[in-house]
C-alpha cells in the first residue's frame, strides 16, 4: 500500500498516481540492483559453505588446487540418461554426479565447462561429443599404425588376394570334366574352399567399412578380424600347397591337374609372406584408447567423460558408485554404493593434464608377489592389490621389484620423470621341506642394488616397523637400520615394539585386542601429515624412530607422526615377558621399558634428495588401507573406511617425494551415499544463516524500499 505524505496530499490525482507510480519503480529497481550485484558477488567470487558431514558438498583442497592450477581447458561431461520409466534410484546417482561436476566449474569457469546430455534423446548432443573424441590429435597418433594397416589391406592386399583366388578359382575352371577323373574331388574341394575365401575377403572389407565410418572409428576391432583373415587365408595357402604335393605324388591325376598342385606353393609363396608380415605387424599395434572408449560409451552406461583438446577419459558407473560390499550382486540399490565421484573425475584430469607420469617402485626381497595372486586355491591375496589400482588412478605408473630375482630394477617404458622406490623389510627364506635350493637370502649384494638404484639424490620411503624374528617373539633385525642412521640421522628401533595397555588399578595394566595397534597418534603441520589430523588412522606394530639431535651434515629432519607420552603406553624390549604374565589377572610394567613421546614417522632432506620412514609393519597394505566396518547410517546400516588416514598418509608422502604437494588430498572418497548435517560449527553456521543473515537481509531491503518511498 503506497504511503502518502503531506506533498503528495496536495496533489492532483494524476499527481499523486505519478509520484506513487515512481516511489514503486525506484524501489522495485532497488531490489533488482540489489539482487543483481549478491548474483554477481556469488558467481564472481565462488563463496560457499559445505555443511554436510561427508563434505560432498565442497570439493578437497587437492582438487580445488588442481583446478586453480590448469593450463587447459577441461571438458566434464555427464551422460546419465533419463526417461520417463526410469527408478527413483537413476534420479539420484545422475543428480549427485551433476551437482559434483557443476562444482568442478564453479572452482574455474574460465577452464572448466560441464554438459549433461541424456544419451537417449539428445542425439545432436551426443553426435557432438562422438566427433570431439574422433578427432582428438591424441588419439589420432595412436591409431596412425592401425590407419596404414587398413589402408594397405584396401590398397594392396585385397587386390592381391583377389587376383589370386580369381586366378586359381579360373584354372579349375578350366579344367571341365576331367574333374572327375582320379583325385578331382580334392581340386573339387580347393575350389570351394577359395570360394569360401573369396567370400569371406568381401564380408571382411565391409566390417572394415563399417568400423571405420563409425561414429567412434573402432580401429583395434578391425585390425584385430584383419589378423584374424590374414592368418586365416595363410593357412589355407599353405594347407592347399602341402595337400597338392601329397596327392600329385599319387601319381593318378592328370597331367594338367597334377601341374596345377605341384605349382599351388610356389604360386602361393608370395601372398603368403605378404599375408605374415602383416599378421606380425599387427600384433605389434598398440590397445587403442578410442576404442576403449568407444566399448563405455553405451546409451545406458551412465559415464563421465573427461576431456582436454588432445585426449580424453571415460569414468565408468561402476568406478564413480563402487558397491559397498564387493560381494554382493551387481544390481544395487542408492544406498548400497559408495560414492567416490570426485576422487575419480579429478584423477582423470590429472590424468589428462599430467604429460609425465612418475613411478613408484615397491621393493621386497622373497615373500609373494605384492600385486597379483589369490586366483588358485589356498594361495594368498595379494597385498597391494588394491594401493597399486589407487596409484595408478592418481597417475603413478607403479612396479614391482623382487631384489631375490631382479638384480636391477624393472625398465619402466616409457621411460618416467622421477622414481620413487617403496622399500619394505625383506623376507626371510622359508624352510624347504622338499629339500630344495633355499631362496638366497638378503646381503649386501641385495641391499647395495637399491640403495645404487635411488642414488645420491634419489626419493624413497622405507616402511619398518617391529617384526618377529625365527624364533618366536624375538624381533628381526631391520636390515636398512645402518644406511637410515648413518647416512640420514634416523635411527629405526627395531628391538622394541610400541604396546598400549589399559590401567584399572594403580600399576596394574589389561591388554586389549588393539594392544600393538596405534591409534592416538599426533600429527605435525608438514604437507604430509597435516590432513592426518582430521582422519582415523591406526598403525600396528610400531617402533620407535629416534631423530638425531645433530644428524649428518647437510640433512634436515622433521618428524611427522608421534604417540605422546601417556600412561600404559610402553616401548616394550621383551614381548616374551608379557605373554608370560597373560596367563594372570593383570600385568605389570617391565623394568627396562620405555615410557614418553615415541616418533613412528619422519621425514629428512639433503640437497635435492628426499626420504621418509613410517615405522609401522603393513600400515598400507590392503587388509589396513582399505578395511570398512558396518555402521549405522541415516539410511540404515552400512560400510565405511576404517582407516582413511592410512592410504592418506602413503599417498601424500609419495606426491611430497615427487614434489607435487599442491595435489595432496585430491579427491574425497565417501563410503556413504546417506548425507547428514553433524551438530556442531556447520549446524550452527546453518542456524545463524536461518535465523540471522537472511532476515537481517531482508529487513535492510525493506528499509530501502520504506526510505525510498517515504521520499
Amino acid at each position: 500500500m503506497a504511503v502518502e505524505d503531506k506533498k503528495a496530499s496536495g496533489l492532483p490525482m494524476a499527481g499523486r498516481r505519478l509520484l506513487v507510480g515512481t516511489n514503486v519503480l525506484l524501489a522495485t529497481l532497488l531490489v533488482v540492483a540489489i539482487v543483481g550485484v549478491l548474483q554477481w558477488g556469488a558467481y564472481r567470487f565462488s563463496g560457499r559453505a559445505d555443511l554436510t558431514s561427508s563434505g560432498v558438498n565442497s570439493l578437497s583442497e587437492g582438487t580445488e588446487r588442481l583446478l586453480d592450477n590448469l593450463d587447459e581447458k577441461v571438458w566434464i561431461t555427464t551422460a546419465y540418461f533419463e526417461t520417463d520409466l526410469e527408478g527413483e534410484d537413476q534420479a539420484k546417482f545422475r543428480g549427485a554426479v551433476e551437482d559434483l561436476v557443476e562444482l568442478y566449474q564453479i572452482e574455474n569457469r574460465s577452464r572448466v565447462e560441464i554438459e549433461a546430455l541424456n544419451p537417449l534423446q539428445d542425439h545432436e548432443k551426443r553426435q557432438k561429443l562422438l566427433e570431439r573424441l574422433r578427432d582428438k590429435p591424441g588419439f589420432k597418433e595412436q591409431a596412425v599404425g592401425h590407419g596404414e594397416i587398413l589402408d594397405r589391406f584396401e590398397a594392396e592386399v585385397l587386390p592381391q588376394v583377389t587376383a589370386l583366388l580369381d586366378a586359381e578359382r579360373s584354372r579349375i575352371a578350366a579344367f571341365g570334366d576331367t574333374l572327375a577323373a582320379a583325385g578331382g574331388t580334392v581340386l573339387g574341394q580347393i575350389d570351394m574352399l577359395l570360394q569360401n575365401l573369396q567370400g569371406e575377403a568381401g564380408a571382411v572389407r565391409q566390417d572394415i567399412r563399417n568400423a571405420c565410418e563409425a561414429d567412434l572409428p573402432r580401429y583395434s576391432a578391425a585390425t584385430s578380424e584383419l589378423r584374424s583373415f590374414y592368418s586365416s587365408l595363410s593357412k589355407a595357402c599353405k594347407d592347399i600347397g602341402t595337400v597338392g604335393s601329397q596327392v600329385n605324388a599319387a601319381g593318378n591325376l592328370p597331367a594338367e591337374q597334377a601341374e596345377f598342385l605341384a605349382g599351388a606353393q610356389a604360386r602361393y609363396a608370395e601372398l603368403v609372406e605378404t599375408l605374415d608380415r602383416e599378421v606380425a605387424t599387427i600384433g605389434e599395434l598398440p590397445a587403442l584408447d578410442l576404442d576403449d572408449i568407444a566399448r563405455q560409451l553405451a546409451p545406458d552406461s551412465n559415464p563421465i567423460i573427461v576431456e582436454t583438446e588432445t585426449d580424453a577419459r571415460v569414468v565408468a558407473f561402476r568406478d564413480i558408485w563402487p558397491p559397498l560390499d564387493p560381494s554382493a550382486s551387481t544390481s544395487m540399490a542408492f544406498k548400497d554404493r559408495a560414492f567416490r565421484g570426485e576422487e575419480k573425475v579429478s584423477s582423470a584430469i590429472l590424468q589428462l593434464t599430467e604429460e609425465q607420469k612418475t613411478a613408484v617402485v615397491f621393493v621386497r626381497h622373497g615373500g609373494q608377489p605384492l600385486f597379483f595372486g589369490g586366483f588358485m586355491p589356498n594361495q594368498p591375496q595379494p597385498a597391494y592389490a588394491q594401493v597399486k589400482l589407487h596409484l595408478e588412478d592418481l597417475n603413478f605408473v607403479v612396479e614391482e621389484w623382487d631384489l631375490a630375482t631382479q638384480p636391477e630394477p624393472p625398465e619402466i617404458d616409457p621411460p618416467p620423470a622421477r622414481t620413487i622406490y617403496v622399500v619394505l623389510k625383506p623376507t626371510s627364506p622359508p624352510p624347504n621341506p622338499m629339500m630344495q635350493q633355499d631362496q638366497t637370502p638378503f646381503g649386501e649384494e641385495q641391499r647395495r642394488a637399491i640403495l645404487d638404484a635411488i642414488g645420491e639424490d634419489g626419493r624413497a620411503v622405507f616402511l619398518a616397523g617391529w617384526y618377529p624374528g625365527p624364533f618366536g617373539p624375538m624381533p628381526g633385525q631391520y636390515e636398512y637400520a645402518d644406511h637410515l642412521a648413518g647416512e640420514w640421522g634416523i635411527q629405526v628401533d627395531w628391538g622394541t615394539l610400541l604396546l598400549r595397555a589399559t590401567p584399572f588399578a594403580p600399576g596394574k595394566y589389561r591388554f586389549g585386542r588393539g594392544a600393538a595397534f596405534m591409534t592416538d597418534c599426533s600429527f605435525s603441520d608438514h604437507a604430509i601429515s597435516e590432513r592426518l589430523k582430521v582422519l582415523p588412522m591406526v598403525l600396528p606394530y610400531t617402533c620407535p624412530l629416534r631423530l638425531q639431535e645433530t644428524p649428518p651434515e647437510g640433512v634436515t629432519l622433521e618428524r611427522l607422526v608421534w604417540c605422546e607420552q601417556s600412561e600404559g603406553l610402553w616401548g616394550v624390549k621383551d614381548v616374551q615377558a608379557y605373554l608370560d604374565q597373560m596367563r594372570n589377572e593383570y600385568v605389570v610394567r617391565v623394568e627396562g621399558d620405555e615410557v614418553g613421546t615415541f616418533t613412528v614417522a619422519a621425514v629428512a632432506e639433503k640437497g635435492e634428495a628426499k626420504m621418509a620412514v613410517i615405522s609401522s609393519r603393513g600400515f598400507c597394505t590392503d587388509e589396513m588401507a582399505f578395511a570398512r566396518d558396518l555402521m549405522l547410517t541415516a539410511e540404515g546400516l552400512t560400510l565405511r573406511s576404517r582407516n582413511p588416514g592410512n592410504l592418506t598418509l602413503l599417498v601424500n608422502t609419495l606426491h611430497w617425494l615427487n614434489d607435487n604437494e599442491q595435489i595432496m588430498d585430491l579427491g574425497r572418497p565417501i563410503d556413504s551415499a546417506a548425507l547428514e548435517i553433524a551438530e556442531g560449527p556447520t549446524l550452527s553456521f546453518l542456524r545463524v544463516l536461518v535465523w540471522a543473515i537472511w532476515p537481517i537481509a531482508v529487513a535492510v531491503c525493506g528499509a530501502a524500499v520504506w526510505f525510498v518511498r517515504r521520499r
